[in-house]
């Protein structure tokens, strides 16, 4: 059971992370054509003002482009490790008294099917604290008591 909670978790993390690169693919498509077709005015300052806020906002928006193919890979990763350990590493899924985490990639809150996980990295604050902790094993974070009671 459990272990199907986490292939489906995966898939779905693959899926909204596949949708951020679709997003910024088409954002940037969209920018570059803008900035193409842009003809400069005789207001020359307000034109190369905007040309250059064009240009940060594809410079931005390609950073988060290579963040989400750097997450697709590692999620990639995950998925073809999937079995169980008896230490927290990356690609747990660890459910405690105060919820699920599953340890990969920086998404945030996830619902899959009926299951709300918290999808962090291994780098984050909480990712830190995880890494190593064993079934039975406590941890205080922002002022909760958690307890780790399974680990998949």
């Amino acid at each position: 059971m459990v272990g199907s909670i986490k292939i489906d978790l995966i898939a779905d993390c693959k899926q909204l992370i596949l949708a951020k690169i679709d997003t910024a693919n088409e954002a940037i498509q969209l920018a570059e054509e803008a900035l193409l077709s842009d003809t400069k005015s005789s207001a020359g300052d307000k034109f190369e003002t905007g040309r250059e806020m064009a240009q940060q906002e594809i410079s931005r928006t390609k950073r988060i482009l290579l963040e989400s193919q750097h997450q697709l890979f590692q999620i990639k990763q995950l998925e073809a490790a999937v079995t169980p350990a008896p230490k927290v590493q990356a690609g747990s899924l660890i459910i405690t008294n105060q919820g699920m985490f599953f340890l990969g990639v920086s998404l945030g809150m996830v619902l899959s099917n009926t299951n709300q996980v918290m999808v962090i990295s291994t780098v984050s604050p909480m990712g830190k604290i995880l890494l190593g902790k064993k079934v039975g094993e406590g941890f205080d974070f922002l002022h909760k008591n958690f307890q780790i009671l399974e680990i998949h």
